[in-house]
């Protein structure tokens, strides 16, 4: 799976606390403007914690749960910006995280960006997407549609990841518009060395068709093992396949609309 600096948690609060179906809370509470459950006196935010926790039938009063990762937001907001930007899209712009903290979006926000999610998945044509496999056919989880670059993993000080032209790339730094010093559509990985654990420590990326090497920390791992032959294969996919973010965020934002409460991202 992807290495990414920190998740993206997105929920709705359930309706069990104004429904008189959640135990009493220990401490004195207050429903603020964002429908969040505070403790009326800040010192008592964590016993209120603890109560959140099994209050209700729903786990930590969420009635919706969804852990998105950084690359896919980031990868969403580019395909909006390129669909229109905030011309066409601008409840979805304005409320898709890009840092991390607490963005909030209303009932009536919601319906709006639901909205918007039905225009965008409308104006999205099929597309070529890349995916990394092993040499067996099996997912490594590593895709990006076609023209769009995108890294999966640090290899420091480099960047590891999916080109969009059909091959796998090292970059050298951030910036996925320099050249890379290492690409190649269909890959071998030897491990060069393990550490006391077994696990690998340096591993050499093998370009099948040039010959060309590049060494790495770490490699390529796969349910912990690491596969001896990755290729970036291409298949034709429609827009939900293309944006799997789309189909979360209709979850979200139905689950908003109709319990009647913000959504939260961040």
């Amino acid at each position: 799976m992807r290495e990414v600096p920190m998740g993206i948690d997105a929920s709705v609060r359930c309706t069990c606390y104004e429904d008189g179906k959640a135990a009493p809370p220990p401490v004195p509470v207050r429903v603020d403007e964002h429908d969040e459950i505070r403790a009326v006196d800040p010192a008592d935010s964590g016993a209120l914690l603890g109560w959140r926790r099994s209050a209700c039938e729903h786990p930590w009063m969420e009635a919706v749960e969804l852990s998105l990762g950084w690359a896919w937001v980031r990868s969403f907001r580019d395909a909006l910006e390129d669909a229109g930007g905030t011309g066409q899209y601008p409840i979805l712009l304005a409320n898709l995280p890009e840092w991390n903290g607490a963005f909030y979006v209303s009932p009536a926000e919601s319906a709006a960006a639901l909205d918007e999610l039905r225009r965008f998945i409308e104006s999205v044509e099929a597309v070529d997407e890349d995916r990394l496999v092993t040499g067996d056919g099996a997912e490594v989880g590593w895709k990006t549609v076609r023209g769009r670059p995108e890294w999966w993993q640090t290899a420091a000080p480099n960047l590891l990841g999916l080109t969009g032209r059909g091959s796998l790339a090292l970059w050298p730094g951030a910036d996925l518009g320099v050249r890379p010093v290492f690409e190649a559509a269909r890959v071998e990985q030897r491990v060069l060395d393990r550490d006391m654990d077994g696990k690998a420590e340096t591993v050499e990326l093998v370009d099948v068709d040039t010959g060309a090497t590049r060494q790495i920390r770490y490699g390529i791992a796969v349910d912990g093992d690491h596969p001896v032959r990755l290729e970036v294969r291409t298949r034709r996919i429609g827009a939900h396949e293309a944006h799997p973010q789309v189909r979360m965020f209709e979850d979200l934002f139905n689950a908003s609309v109709r319990i009647g409460h913000h959504a939260e991202l961040g």
